[in-house]
């Protein structure tokens, strides 16, 4: 007789006795406990019956021991000499792609696209057994008799419905109709043979007057999840360890995070995105204020200038405010402001602000803003926790006009000598010699500011390190980028209207905190690195119940009425808003409310006004870009989430600049990609990313909810629902009509209508871009499908 004692712990709040009472031992002949039972005895011994995991590096990859050159799986850059296999070629070092060490296992996960060479390190899940398996066997790497893995099998198992979780044995036994499902499906040799499923011994179940009662399919209810997102954060405070956490929205990272630090009984600073706008008190640093009374420890909201300084307020008149922010705008600090002026804020005791960040913050928790991390009295011997993607709270950037008159009233040339058009145009490094040599060092060094220029009409601080990146810079792509004293300078004039632009990545120094704990709800490690120039160790919060984190915990339904990634597009020229408005009126209609929405900025626009009638001015909206730690929508049942959002590809071409990559863009849709790495992660997190939290806005208080979303950009992972594509009337009629037939010409579509031939084929156009449909073009005329072809 066995009792789980951590399954019963988790799951179950009553005495044990009766569980221990109603237990059974299992009954087996004596003569069958010596047969050799293949689930009960080979499934125990999977890995030890396949040759997979002897493989060395060598065998699958196309390299000799003692090998150094090329990555032969991924490669960038011009360095050839970085990919070190190991003398008995068990192994290879990636010196280039993050330090890294490669096995044959995880260098064919990289082989399918399963696994980026930056994180290929790490355990391997059921899925990448599975293909690790599969991929060994059809490449003949491994004996056609050898077996398939345990957790290769429960993972096709699950994946094809073909048991449940808990239908698993303790050691992770598949029950035997599953076994001999799995083999049936398997399309390749396996090395296994089905087995009498009446042989095979079950589990005990225990008497049905004292069962055993789930909150979820999963075991775990909301609050479980919770608290093993602070048990994470509590050991990466402890350990001081970098970490990345990947915890989905609604996991509590930001509330775990004070948990946390109250049973670490450590210190740390929050930086968040949110919390310092105009409605303060409703504001992100509130709630976290809010949550460090109720678990006991002491807080500092850290002060703001925007908020404190009395001259920056306005408290003084809009002149002082007036001149106070043009200071800041061009570059000065607020130290430096007030050391510069004698402000009227300084009188009586000194400006409030200034006073503040010049006190000892004590305190076990500092609530505060991304730019927060650039003080050193902030971070220093703390642990900084930094909730969601901080990167472009550390930009600085000028263009246009301003840019402009910043380097010519730097360059100050009344005749006409050098200007900033002669700079952008010549590139020429000798012209440093004419405007600004003493920001060169002997030592070939430059400097990167100067603070008088905060105080100069038209001038900016950072136009020494413009100049300096404008004739120094090295061309990646349209963009001239350099490095000056850790900070990441680019500059271009190709933009669409050939506006010249510099922008700088100043990232902060982190070298005297404790450790960085990076939260984030969709993660891309690779961004997360670059942006805080540290290396992370990404962790997960139950992983293996992600889909069922939305279905049953959070008892979310996604509804998907787009096949199509629909992005606004430039000036919102791609959005049809006709056809959403009228998707928006049927679901309220259905729910007998107006929806609360969520879509990109410009398609908001778009909507404003058609017909004549706002259909944004009582319906609660929201875009991206505006929803990182927003709770707005927290108590909506029902919501909807229309369009992707893409800032572009100069947008994908600006970050790569700054990290010195080159794009090649290839592909549309979901098929897009950029043919890079670190490309490649910009753009999931700026789309699929963005549309998951999106809808994680969205029924946060643990009530069902239905969100339809109205794009398809979406992870993989994610779980759908139901699909209920939407179009307009005529797209209807003619979905209807071709319900009827196998296919149809457009002349017959448009008298089965009643249209014009020639706008039921641009109709027709209309939904086949949009997936809704096929055509088959066969000598010369196209033929319109419901079903889409493959």
């Amino acid at each position: 007789m066995k009792v789980d004692l951590d399954d019963y712990l988790l799951r179950w709040e009553g005495d044990l006795t009766p569980v221990i009472a109603a237990a059974k031992p299992i009954e087996i002949e004596e003569e069958k406990r010596d047969r050799d039972y293949e689930p009960a005895q080979s499934l125990r011994q999977a890995d030890e019956v396949t040759s997979l995991f002897s493989l060395k590096l060598t065998d699958v990859a196309p390299v000799e021991p003692g090998f150094r050159g090329k990555n032969p799986v991924y490669h960038s850059g011009e360095s050839d000499d970085y990919f070190v296999v190991s003398d008995d070629g068990e192994t290879a070092y990636d010196h280039k792609h993050g330090n890294v060490t490669l096995n044959a296992q995880t260098y064919l996960l990289c082989e399918m696209g399963e696994r980026r060479v930056r994180n290929v390190e790490g355990p391997l899940s059921r899925r990448e057994k599975f293909l690790v398996f599969k991929k060994a066997k059809e490449e003949g790497f491994i004996p056609d008799d050898d077996r398939i893995t345990k957790d290769a099998m429960v993972y096709v198992a699950l994946e094809e419905g073909f048991c449940t979780e808990n239908d698993l044995a303790g050691d992770g036994i598949l029950p035997a109709r599953a076994y001999n499902k799995v083999l049936d499906h398997l399309d390749f040799k396996h090395g296994r043979h089905p087995v009498n499923e009446k042989d095979i011994p079950v589990i005990p179940t225990f008497d049905p007057e004292h069962p055993i009662v789930y909150q979820q399919s999963t075991g775990m209810s909301l609050n479980d999840v919770r608290k093993t997102t602070q048990a994470e954060i509590k050991a990466a405070i402890e350990s001081s360890d970098d970490v990345l956490l990947y915890a989905l929205p609604s996991m509590g990272k930001t509330d775990s995070s004070i948990y946390a630090v109250e049973e670490a009984n450590g210190k740390i600073a929050i930086l968040v995105p949110r919390g310092h706008e105009s409605d303060f008190d409703q504001g992100l640093y509130r709630d976290i204020e809010d949550t460090c009374v109720a678990v006991g420890v002491e807080s500092r909201i850290l002060p703001s200038f925007h908020r404190e300084c009395e001259s920056a307020v306005g408290a003084h008149g809009d002149d002082v405010k007036d001149d106070v922010i043009s200071a800041y705008n061009n570059g000065a600090s607020a130290s430096e402001i007030h050391s510069q002026w004698d402000l009227p804020c300084q009188e009586n005791g000194g400006c409030p602000y200034i006073e503040k960040m010049s006190e000892d913050f004590d305190e076990d928790v500092l609530i505060g803003h991304y730019k927060h991390a650039h003080v050193e009295s902030v971070i220093k011997n703390r642990t900084v926790i930094i909730d969601e993607y901080p990167a472009q709270a550390f930009e600085v950037s000028l263009k246009g006009d301003t840019l402009n008159s910043a380097i010519n009233t730097f360059i100050d040339s009344d005749d006409d000598e050098v200007d900033f058009m002669t700079l952008v145009e010549n590139s020429d490094e000798n012209l440093i010699d004419l405007i600004a040599p003493e920001y060169v060092t002997p030592e070939g060094d430059f400097k990167t500011r100067n603070n008088d220029f905060a105080f100069t009409e038209n001038g900016n601080v950072w136009a020494p390190a413009i100049i300096m990146t404008i004739l120094y810079g090295q061309s990646v792509g349209s963009w001239r980028r350099l490095v000056i004293n850790d900070k990441v300078c680019i500059f271009t004039r190709s933009n669409q209207d050939d506006t010249p632009e510099f922008r700088m990545l100043n990232r902060p120094d982190f070298f005297n905190a404790n450790n960085i704990i990076a939260l984030d709800g969709t993660p891309e490690q690779e961004l997360w690195e670059f942006a805080l120039d540290k290396t992370l160790e990404q962790r997960t919060v139950v992983s293996h119940i992600h889909e069922e984190f939305v279905t049953d915990i959070l008892r979310n339904e996604i509804v998907l009425t787009k096949n199509t990634t629909y992005p606004a597009g430039a000036g919102g020229n791609r959005v049809k808003a006709i056809r959403d408005i009228k998707l928006f009126e049927y679901i309220d209609d259905k729910h007998d409310e107006l929806t609360p929405l969520i879509a990109p900025r410009r398609a908001l626009e778009k909507y404003r006004f058609v017909n004549g009638t706002s259909i944004t001015s009582e319906r609660e909206v929201g875009w991206y870009g505006n929803l990182l730690g927003s709770n707005k929508f927290k108590n909506a049942e029902i919501g909807i989430v229309s369009g992707s959002r893409h800032n572009g590809d100069s947008y994908i071409e600006q970050w790569c600049a700054y990290n010195d990559v080159e794009i090649e863009r290839e592909g549309t849709g979901m098929d897009l990609t950029y043919n890079d790495e670190f490309a490649d992660a910009l753009l999931r997190q700026m789309r699929e990313h963005q549309t998951v939290q999106a809808i994680f806005r969205f029924g946060r208080d643990n009530r069902p909810s239905r969100i339809y979303v109205n794009t398809n950009a979406l992870p993989e992972w994610f779980p759908i629902y139901d699909e209920v594509l939407w179009t307009d009337e005529t797209g209807l009629n003619i979905l209807e009509v071709l319900d009827k037939a196998n296919e149809l010409q457009a002349s017959e579509i448009a008298n089965e209508i009643d249209m014009s031939a020639s706008n039921t084929r641009k109709r027709l156009n209309e939904l086949h871009d949009e997936g809704l449909i096929s055509k088959r073009t066969h000598r010369g005329r196209n033929h319109w499908g419901k079903q889409v072809n493959e």
